[in-house]
C-alpha cells in the first residue's frame, strides 16, 4: 500500500471550495474517498492556511490512477489552483494546472 498526497499551492477561496466539495460528493458515489483539510489545520502558521490537502491510500497501479484520475478532475473544476500530487515511492511530484500535468523538475547535484 502507497499513499498519494495532493494539495493546492494556493488558497482555495469560497467559490472554488463549494466546486470542490461538489466533486468530491460525485467522487464518493463512485467509492473514491478525498479530503480536502485546512493547511492550517496541519501546523498554525502554515502558509497559505487556506489551501488545502490531503492523501488517498492505493494498493495497486491501478487505484494510483484512479487517484491521480480524480485529482486531475479537482484541478480541471479550480484551473486557477495549482495542484501538486506525489505519490510513495515513485520517482517525484506532479504539478497540476487546469487539469493539465506539469512534471517539477529537480535540479541534481551535478547540474549545480
Amino acid at each position: 500500500m502507497v499513499l498519494v498526497h495532493y494539495g493546492t499551492l494556493e488558497e482555495v477561496g469560497p467559490s472554488e471550495l463549494r466546486r470542490l466539495m461538489s466533486l468530491r460528493k460525485e467522487l464518493r458515489r463512485r467509492g473514491l474517498r478525498l479530503r480536502l483539510w485546512r493547511k492550517s489545520d496541519i501546523i498554525d502558521g502554515l502558509e497559505p492556511a487556506g489551501a488545502r490537502w490531503g492523501h488517498v491510500r492505493a494498493r495497486s497501479e491501478q487505484e494510483i490512477h484512479r487517484a491521480v484520475t480524480a485529482i486531475s478532475l479537482l484541478s480541471r473544476a479550480t484551473p486557477e489552483i495549482t495542484w501538486t500530487v506525489y505519490v510513495e515511492g515513485n520517482s517525484g511530484e506532479i504539478m497540476l494546472r487546469g487539469g493539465r500535468c506539469f512534471p517539477l523538475h529537480h535540479r541534481s547535484s551535478q547540474q549545480q
